[in-house]
């Protein structure tokens, strides 16, 4: 799925009653965690990227350079993983752009 078409299936999510939108969320949240329950070195770049996503603003400049480097580190030792990460990173967003239509 392709963010164009996220978009589209977001806004159809949102239009749904609060448990549809919960179980939407809830997918989202446990196929990204699907994606690196097995793995440890994964499930610490997952976090240690949503660690920066989350504390973006007051550390960007350095948190982008991290960022960075830990992509290109992980694009030539393990491109898999890289690949694994950045899929449960879009997953984890998805999930959390969700979350919005549960907290009411």
């Amino acid at each position: 799925m392709g963010n164009t078409q996220f978009i589209s299936f977001d806004v159809e999510i949102k239009r749904e009653d609060i448990e549809v939108q919960h179980l939407a969320q809830k997918f989202f949240e446990t196929f990204a965690s699907v994606l690196v329950s097995n793995d440890w070195i994964v499930r610490c770049a997952v976090k240690t990227l949503s660690a920066i996503r989350i504390s973006w603003t007051a550390a960007k400049p350095v948190l982008e350079a991290t960022n960075t480097v830990v992509t290109a580190i992980l694009s030539h030792i393990a491109p898999m993983r890289l690949r694994a990460v950045r899929q449960a990173r879009w997953y984890s967003e998805r999930a959390d752009s969700l979350k919005e239509c549960t907290q009411y």
